[in-house]
């Protein structure tokens, strides 16, 4: 079950995602790479969005093209703005369009307060969650060789209070062991 945002979290998401494309003057390899760190590449590398990938480059690749136009505005440059603000709607329909692949999509909550929100690379998501899960699996391991040993010294004990039990014990394991 995909949890909804609430509306203040999809509102600062969208503020950032404006103000980098009003601020940033990137060619189309630099916008590449903001593709590979979005949460999409991130999270969900599958074939069915990529739809939405595209539409997401063409959109942030107009964005960047009116943001030119627009900073150096001439009367003789009306009919490309024009253009342009008609292709960021057509852009924004397309992305509209493109939610049906989203609808059954999981995105960490962690992941969008933690790093989204906080302008943090995605990416770093996936490696912090890596790191965590190294560290519980060494403490895990580490548990399991402290009762290794505790069982082996609980036996030598036990062995030298109670010697027959003990062999008995040790009779019953080592069938089982065999079967």
């Amino acid at each position: 079950m995909s949890q909804r945002l609430p509306e203040v979290t999809r509102g600062k998401i969208a503020k950032t995602y404006y103000r980098w494309c009003h601020y940033s003057t990137l060619h189309r390899r630099q916008v590449k790479v903001f593709r590979e760190n979005l949460i999409i590449s991130t999270v969900m590398s599958s074939d069915r969005f990529e739809p939405l990938v595209e539409s997401l480059e063409r959109f942030v690749e107009n964005t960047r093209q009116l943001g030119i136009i627009v900073s150096d505005f001439r009367q003789q440059g009306q009919p490309t703005i024009n253009q342009k603000l008609h292709s960021l709607v057509t852009g924004l329909q397309d992305l509209d369009k493109c939610k049906s692949c989203l609808q059954d999509a999981q995105v960490p909550l962690e992941l969008i307060y933690q790093y989204v929100d906080r302008g943090r690379n995605p990416q770093l998501y996936t490696k912090d969650c890596m790191e965590r899960a190294v560290a519980k699996n060494e403490h895990v391991k580490g548990k399991i060789e402290a009762f290794k040993k505790f069982k082996l010294a609980l036996i030598n004990e036990l062995s030298n209070v109670f010697p027959e039990e003990t062999q008995k014990y040790k009779a019953l394991k080592s069938r089982e062991n065999n079967t």
